[in-house]
């Protein structure tokens, strides 16, 4: 395709419908035809609710350390701990926390350059978010300089690029 800039809004509007085209197919959204005001439009709500709810919960305990690279890696009075509260000698320091995969990393890093993380982050108390932002900015800062932590996930010079976007 050729990317017209006198064009990009019909393009983008393709863009959107390609994607939610494919999340339809995939069972993660499903098309509703609504009517607003006068006109007949589609919209794409969430075909299953429980799966927006696994994504969220997958960024949460990356941001918080409680992630499957965490159980490895955390000691086992720490593994006892509630999933729901950080004890107050959880680790908030990149150099001690695990570092998520890659995937996961660019999730959480996306909701935070759409400012939607707030929204994932909302029934948190006000310590596990500032921890999950302060997360959030260690991993931006750490992917972006393509870091030997960020390398050994798996992290490539695109994925670095895009994360420097995100830090600007």
């Amino acid at each position: 395709e050729t990317w017209n800039l006198m064009k990009i809004g019909f393009q983008m509007k393709q863009v959107r419908e390609r994607i939610a085209k494919g999340l339809v197919d995939k069972g993660v959204l499903r098309t509703e035809k609504r009517n607003f005001v006068l006109f007949d439009m589609a919209t794409h709500p969430l075909a299953d609710p429980a799966a927006k709810e696994r994504v969220v919960r997958r960024a949460v305990d990356a941001l918080l350390g409680r992630g499957p690279n965490a159980a490895a890696s955390a000691s086992p009075s720490s593994a006892s701990a509630s999933a729901g509260s950080l004890s107050a000698s959880s680790p908030t320091s990149s150099s001690s926390a695990p570092t998520p995969d890659r995937r996961t990393v660019a999730l959480a890093c996306a909701a935070y350059a759409a400012n939607v993380l707030e929204n994932a982050l909302a029934s948190l108390s006000h310590a596990q978010r500032e921890q999950a932002f302060v997360r959030v900015d260690e991993l931006l800062q750490e992917f972006a300089g393509l870091s030997d932590r960020a390398r050994a996930v798996g992290a490539t010079e695109i994925m670095a690029g895009v994360f420097s976007v995100y830090t600007k």
